[in-house]
């Protein structure tokens, strides 16, 4: 990396900058500073606001969770950065406290689905315009968008329009009477986006924040294969908890 970063981070002197592995979709770097040491991702030929979106998402999830702290977003060069707090990685996890605190998320609520501005989840928008109905925003503002991509890349067809009405019905008829509470959720809740630092705690990262269905990120847990069950167990448990009308 060259002078340009090392005067835009406003870091004092740096010792070394290192590539850090893992992630497909932004350059990670480790800052060793003589402030300290600081995370930094780039996003080559990107506007600023994609990490401005992420840096929104980190800092309504660090109001309840533990989050890396932004420090700074830009563009320099046509390139988007984010600079953060470094966190430590620790050699154990902590389930449990993983299930403890993404109900901690989810007790965050709000009147309504969506989010106050638009945002990213990897390198794909998330548009996140109000709406009252959980299944009408999960088709409107999460599929069809996906659906549109499909179609403007030539892989759309009769079939597949069908087969799309059919699933669309079928998901509105099933939320029919089914109560939906609009919640906080991470929004890309896969094993690689959260950490455990060195005492063992856990930290959220690479948010796509928004409100909806809780289940949303329970589900997501699932996609690369399954939390450990002390995660789920613990969440629960917390749940029911929080959400337990108090007696007396």
């Amino acid at each position: 990396m060259d002078t340009k970063w090392k005067e835009l981070l406003e870091v004092g002197e740096i010792h070394a900058i290192k590539p850090v592995a893992g992630g497909d979709i932004n350059d990670n770097y480790q800052v060793i500073a003589e402030t300290g040491e600081y995370f930094l991702k780039v996003q080559p030929e990107t506007d600023a606001d994609f990490f401005e979106a992420e840096a929104m998402g980190l800092e309504k999830l660090n109001k309840v969770v533990n989050t890396p702290t932004v420090l700074k977003t830009g563009e320099t060069d046509s390139d988007a950065f984010l600079l953060m707090t470094y966190v430590e990685p620790g050699n154990r996890s902590n389930p449990a406290e993983l299930g403890e605190q993404l109900a901690q998320i989810h007790r965050q609520t709000a009147d309504a689905f969506g989010l106050e501005e638009d945002n990213y989840i990897g390198s794909l928008p998330q548009y996140n315009g109000w709406k009252a109905d959980w299944a009408e925003f999960y088709i409107e503002n999460r599929l069809q968008p996906q659906i549109d991509f499909t179609i403007q890349n030539g892989y759309w067809n009769a079939n597949r329009e069908t087969q799309w009405q059919r699933l669309a019905e079928q998901i509105r008829k099933t939320y029919t009477n089914i109560e939906v509470e609009p919640s906080l959720l991470h929004g890309d809740l896969w094993g690689g986006n959260v950490l455990f630092n060195r005492e063992n705690k856990v930290t959220f990262i690479d948010p796509a924040v928004y409100y909806g269905d809780r289940e949303v990120d329970i589900a997501m847990t699932k996609l690369f294969g399954s939390f450990d069950d002390a995660f789920y167990e613990a969440y629960q448990k917390t749940i029911r908890f929080v959400m337990m009308p108090m007696s007396g």
